[in-house]
């Protein structure tokens, strides 16, 4: 509930829905007051958190709310007649919150408003909201699917074009779980229909003995269909399941045994058949295949076959379309769009049949877990949807062919290699995060002192947060070959990670033997500390190396990384970065 004036609507919906309501006011003092009544022992405070702020600055997930009620006109600030007129901004993000496949908010918002939303709307790519005029109010629905979102029905293909790297976290859950090969299931209108395999026999006992259901090949029986909300992870009743489906799935008789869904793997006997020919892998273990296609390579822009890193794991990977998913140790995928190089979601397990699926608008990952006896810290379902390119992601990119070189960025103090939307692959130096291509690279000192913080830390300023929160601390000089004679644009990227006025780091920076920063002062230049700051040098000429060079005047020079993009090849707008809010909403529960 946005704007609510006392909590009483909050305390009735909770009272006579099965909704988990959480009442969003502006004032703390407010929310004490519908603390102190949730407290008495006849009021729901089980269904009720309260949480305080605007909805700009609440970091709630993405897809929550299956209704939204805008109760007070003047809160809400889309009533014409207050001095504050929302921007296209505060609608999308009212919008971004309401579950796909029917999500509704009830807005207090005046008629002459409906028009300006709509266009607002529509102009966002929401081809998929309705408005409809009920008196006084403006319910918005969101209809049907997210754009561009697919379904997925078993067939190994799910091209969904909004689940895209990054990935963040939406939501995770172990209430429902499956065993490791259980069938995969299928993702249709927003839900998970899944049948697990009767493992333990829990379909039929006769006396103390378990008899397990399962015929000469091994193929088990399959328990009861479960049915899960993908945006919330919440397990749903098959007769709410039916009401947002067109229609179930048949259900098989009793004596029905699912296809294996099982794709070995066989990384293991590629990688032993590559070395017996005497050829080097690019890592092991590693995948390698005609079926994956072909990429450019994001360094020397040569074509070449698609090659990714992957650990072990039983899964031996799928490829949906735009993206390929796998078992690599822990679930990972790789983003055939951008070449992402693997990206490892750490802690839980995904199955040995492929369980990690996008669909619906995002990267699903299902609890396949029981019957194994590997020991992961988390075990645990979840789902993921895509971030904004600030947002810090790690990927192990994989050895490879990097000579001559016509676009890189090389990361330094980074924890692992990471892939722009443009095309520019920033490298980590030192390689610490997985195999990475060969840089031939000098610095002096040899080891200067590499720092790195999480990007979160960093506190504004202009460019990649996760490339400026890390560097090298103490360089004389930075020295790169192997690249593609020409002309290239050159960022630089810098920040202050320590000191909090002016005049304690001064530096001269020369690129290519002239000088192109005198006196250069980060705090100074970046305006604060944790900053993050690019500086550009366009039209730089490059016989194969490129070099650079520090004069310290105060304390010790500093270098959070380079990017370097021939001439003509598309460069990444660099992001403005500003305060952001925390990435979860911190409800308070009245019932605790």
């Amino acid at each position: 509930m946005l704007g609510t004036r006392d909590g009483r609507l909050a305390e009735q919906l909770a009272t006579e829905t099965e909704f988990h309501v959480i009442a969003l006011v502006t004032a703390e003092s407010d929310a004490d007051a519908m603390r102190r009544r949730l407290l008495v022992p006849t009021a729901p405070a089980s269904q009720v958190s309260i949480v305080v702020g605007e909805l700009q600055d609440v970091a709630f997930p993405s897809y929550l709310a299956d209704l939204i009620i805008a109760e007070d006109w003047v809160a809400t600030g889309l009533n014409a007649a207050t001095d504050f007129h929302p921007d296209a901004e505060y609608v999308l993000t009212l919008y971004e919150k309401l579950k796909p496949y029917g999500g509704v908010a009830c807005l207090a918002v005046d008629s002459s408003r409906d028009n300006e939303i709509q266009m607002w709307l529509r102009a966002a790519g929401h081809t998929e909201a309705q408005l409809e005029r009920r008196g006084e109010r403006l319910l918005l629905r969101r209809a049907g699917p997210l754009p561009g979102a697919v379904d997925y029905t078993n067939d190994w293909n799910a091209a969904d074009a909004r689940v895209r790297a990054p990935l963040g976290l939406l939501w995770f859950d172990d209430t429902l779980s499956h065993f490791k090969r259980a069938p995969q299931p299928s993702i249709v209108g927003g839900v998970m229909i899944s049948q697990d395999k009767d493992w333990q026999g829990k379909t039929e006992q006769m006396g103390n003995v378990n008899h397990f259901h399962r015929d000469g090949t091994g193929r088990f029986r399959l328990v009861d269909k479960t049915f899960m909300d993908v945006y919330t992870g919440r397990v749903m009743s098959r007769d709410e399941a039916e009401t947002r489906l067109e229609g179930l799935p048949p259900t098989p008789n009793a004596d029905f045994r699912p296809p294996y869904q099982y794709r070995p793997p066989y990384v293991e006997a590629h990688f032993k058949e590559l070395q017996s020919r005497g050829e080097k892998p690019r890592a092991y273990p590693f995948l390698r295949q005609a079926d994956k296609g072909q990429m450019t390579n994001p360094l020397t822009g040569v074509v070449e076959p698609r090659c990714y890193v992957k650990s072990y794991g039983c899964d031996g990977g799928v490829d949906y379309g735009h993206m390929i998913t796998m078992r690599s140790a822990t679930p990972a995928f790789y983003d055939k769009r951008i070449e992402s190089g693997t990206i490892n979601i750490a802690g839980p397990r995904s199955g040995c049949t492929n369980s990690v699926i996008p669909a619906n608008g995002v990267l699903n990952m299902p609890y396949f877990y029981e019957g194994c006896t590997c020991s992961y810290p988390l075990p645990t379902g979840a789902a993921l949807v895509s971030m904004p390119q600030t947002f810090e992601q790690w990927t192990a990119w994989g050895q490879g062919s990097s000579n001559p070189i016509v676009r890189i960025g090389v990361n330094l103090g980074a924890p692992g290699d990471r892939m722009t939307h443009a095309g520019t692959l920033f490298l980590d130096q030192p390689s610490v995060g997985g195999p990475s291509p060969d840089m031939q690279i000098e610095t002096q000192p040899t080891t200067p002192r590499y720092f790195y913080h999480h990007s979160l830390f960093t506190q504004g300023g202009d460019g990649w947060p996760w490339v400026c929160a890390s560097g090298a601390e103490g360089i004389e000089s930075w020295r790169l070959a192997g690249l593609k004679a020409g002309t290239f644009t050159v960022r630089l990227y810098f920040v202050e990670p320590q000191h909090k006025t002016a005049g304690a780091r001064v530096f001269d920076v020369v690129l290519q033997g002239q000088p192109v920063l005198t006196d250069f002062d980060i705090f100074v230049a970046a305006e604060g500390k944790m900053k993050c700051l690019v500086k550009e040098f366009t039209d730089v000429q490059i016989d194969g190396e490129c070099n650079l060079s520090f004069i310290t005047h105060k304390g010790q020079a500093l270098l959070s990384g380079v990017e370097l993009v021939s001439t003509g090849l598309p460069l990444d707008p660099l992001p403005s970065l500003h305060a952001q809010p925390s990435l979860h909403a911190q409800p308070s529960n009245a019932g605790k």
